[in-house]
C-alpha cells in the first residue's frame, strides 16, 4: 500500500519551478555558430586519390561534379572560392596526419580535411555540419557567394534585362529595365510578345529632351521562363541614315561627272554606278540595277567589246582577280585601245574593307593630240638633223632641251649617254673646247644667251665657222655654228 509523505506535494512543486526556470535561461542565452565538432555531423563527403587522382568517392550526381577521372585540381576547383586557402599542391602527410582548410566565411563551418594514408594515398573530406547531404549544401553554399556577384554583373550589363514568369510578367530586371517608365515598360513587353527568338526594333520618346530612341528587343525562353534583352541602337540607326543620305549626296554629284564610275562592295557586288558608267560602256541600266559581280561586270564589257581584245582571256581574267584580291598598295591604271579606236583609261582603286571602285575616262582625244605632237616633234627633229649648221636649244631655267645631228657630230656631245642634266654653260664650255674664241664664249657666258651675239670663230676642228647666239620666245636660247663663213656685207 502505497503512501503519500508529506514532503511530496513540495518536491512536485520545485521541480515544476526548476523546469521553468532552466527552460527561460535556454531561450536567454546568445546563439552562436557550432563548431564542426559541435555540430550535428551529416555523412562526409569522401574522395580517395592516389598519385593526385580520384581513385574512389562517395560523390552522387546531384553535385554538378563528376569525379571519375578527375584529379586534385578538378576538385580544387569545385571546392571553388568556397574554400581558397586549399593548397595547389597536395601536402605530404604521413599515415594519421591530417591537413585542414576552413572555408572562407567565418558564419561557415564546413571543413575540408585531408588525412594521410599508407601507400602515400590521401583521403579528402568535406566535413559539412548541416542537415544536407554535404555535397548538396557545398554547391548551395556556392550559390550563396555567386550569387551577389551575378547580379552585380546583371545589374552592370550594357542592355535592359528583364525575367518573365511563365504567365509572361515580370519577375525580375537589373537597373536599365528599371529606369524605364511604366508606359514605356508596357510598350516593350507588347513588342517581346512578338519578338521571341528575333530582334525587332522599336522606338520611344526621351521624357527629357523629346527625341526618338531606337531599341532592338529580343525575347528567349528558358524553360517556363522568358529572358528579355532591351539594347539601345540609336546611333546605329543614325549612323546609317547618315550614311544612306551620304550616298545619296556622292550619287547626285556623281551623276554630273563624265568620268565613269562603279562601286563594288566587300562581297564584289555593284552597289553605286553614275550615268557616265552607262554612256562610255553601253551596259544597260536594268544590268547595273541587279547588282552584278565584279566578274560578271567585266564579262559584260567583253561582250559589248569594251574591253581590250587579249590573247588569252582566261589570263587576262586572272589578272583582273588578283587585281581585286591583292591590290593593297597604290592604284589599277591601265589604258584601254578598244577595238572600234577609242581610248579608256580605267582606273582601280581597292579600300582596305575590301571594297573597290572603277574609274572610266575617255582619253581618245588626249591621245591623238599626244600622239600628234610626238609625231610634229618627230618631224622637227628629222629635218633638223639634215640640216649641216649645229644647233642646240636651251630651255629658259638653262637646260640643254634638244640638239640636231650636226651638233653631236662636230662638238662629239652625246645628251643621252649620261645621267646629269646639261646646262647651258656646259653647252658653252664644250663649243669653247672646239672653236677657241676668249672673247666671243666670254661675252656669251655673261649675257646668258639673253641677247643675239654672233661672230666668226676662225680656228675649228672642221675650219671656220660662224658662232650665233639668238634669243628665241618663251625664253628659249638657240646655239648655232655654222661652217660656212659669212658673206661680208658690201656697202655701195
Amino acid at each position: 500500500m502505497n503512501t503519500i509523505t508529506p514532503w511530496m506535494p513540495v518536491a512536485v512543486v520545485l521541480a515544476g519551478l526548476v523546469a521553468g526556470v532552466v527552460f527561460w535561461a535556454l531561450t536567454k542565452l546568445p546563439l552562436r555558430p557550432l563548431s564542426p565538432t559541435e555540430a550535428p555531423q551529416t555523412e562526409p563527403l569522401r574522395f580517395l586519390l592516389s598519385d593526385g587522382r580520384v581513385i574512389d568517392h562517395n560523390a552522387v550526381t546531384s553535385c554538378n561534379f563528376s569525379p571519375d577521372q578527375s584529379n586534385w585540381s578538378d576538385l580544387r576547383q569545385w571546392f571553388g572560392d568556397r574554400f581558397p586557402n586549399l593548397p595547389e599542391q597536395l601536402p605530404v602527410l604521413e599515415h594519421g596526419q591530417t591537413h585542414k582548410v576552413s572555408a572562407m566565411l567565418r558564419s561557415d563551418c564546413a571543413v575540408v580535411q585531408i588525412t594521410g594514408l599508407r601507400r602515400g594515398n590521401l583521403r579528402i573530406e568535406l566535413l559539412e555540419p548541416a542537415p544536407l547531404p554535404a555535397a548538396e549544401q557545398h554547391v548551395l553554399a556556392l550559390g550563396r557567394m555567386t550569387g551577389p556577384m551575378w547580379r552585380q554583373a546583371l545589374d552592370a550589363a550594357p542592355c535592359g534585362i528583364c525575367i518573365l514568369d511563365a504567365e509572361g510578367n515580370p519577375s525580375w530586371s537589373n537597373c536599365l529595365f528599371n529606369d524605364f517608365s511604366e508606359s514605356d515598360a508596357d510598350q516593350i513587353l507588347e513588342v517581346a510578345a512578338t519578338s521571341e527568338g528575333h530582334d525587332q526594333t522599336m522606338v520611344l520618346t526621351d521624357p527629357d529632351t523629346g527625341k526618338a530612341r531606337h531599341f532592338s528587343v529580343r525575347a528567349d525562353r528558358t524553360g517556363d521562363h522568358g529572358v528579355l534583352y532591351i539594347t539601345e541602337v540609336t546611333q546605329l540607326i543614325e549612323a546609317d541614315t547618315m550614311r544612306s543620305s551620304f550616298i545619296q549626296t556622292l550619287t547626285k554629284t556623281f551623276a554630273d561627272l563624265t568620268t565613269g564610275l562603279v562601286v563594288f562592295d566587300r562581297q564584289q557586288r555593284l552597289v553605286l554606278f553614275n550615268p557616265a558608267i552607262i554612256d562610255l560602256t553601253h551596259l544597260s541600266a536594268e544590268f547595273l540595277s541587279i547588282r552584278p559581280g565584279v566578274m560578271e561586270f567585266f564579262d559584260r564589257l567583253r561582250d559589248n567589246r569594251v574591253l581590250p581584245e587579249p590573247k588569252n582571256y582566261a589570263s587576262w581574267r586572272a589578272q583582273i582577280g588578283d587585281v581585286i584580291e591583292t591590290a593593297v598598295d597604290g592604284h589599277y591604271v591601265e589604258a584601254w585601245t578598244l577595238p572600234n579606236g577609242l581610248t579608256y583609261r580605267v582606273t582601280g582603286r581597292p579600300h582596305p574593307d575590301g571594297a573597290i571602285a572603277f574609274l572610266f575616262e575617255d582619253i581618245t582625244d588626249e591621245v591623238s593630240t599626244t600622239r600628234r605632237s610626238r609625231t610634229q616633234l618627230e618631224i622637227r627633229q628629222a629635218a633638223l638633223d639634215h640640216i649641216q649648221d649645229a644647233v642646240a636649244v636651251a630651255g629658259p631655267n638653262g637646260l640643254f632641251v634638244f640638239c640636231n645631228r650636226a651638233f653631236r657630230d662636230i662638238l662629239g656631245f652625246a645628251p643621252d649617254s649620261s645621267f646629269a642634266e646639261t646646262g647651258f654653260d656646259d653647252l658653252v664650255a664644250l663649243c669653247r673646247d672646239r672653236f677657241p674664241d676668249a672673247a666671243f664664249w666670254d661675252n656669251v657666258a655673261k649675257t646668258q644667251g639673253r641677247r643675239r651675239i654672233e661672230t666668226e670663230l676662225a680656228h675649228g676642228p672642221e675650219g671656220p665657222a660662224v658662232g650665233r647666239v639668238q634669243p628665241l620666245t618663251g625664253g628659249f636660247t638657240m646655239l648655232h655654228l655654222s661652217p660656212r663663213p659669212v658673206p661680208e656685207v658690201v656697202s655701195a
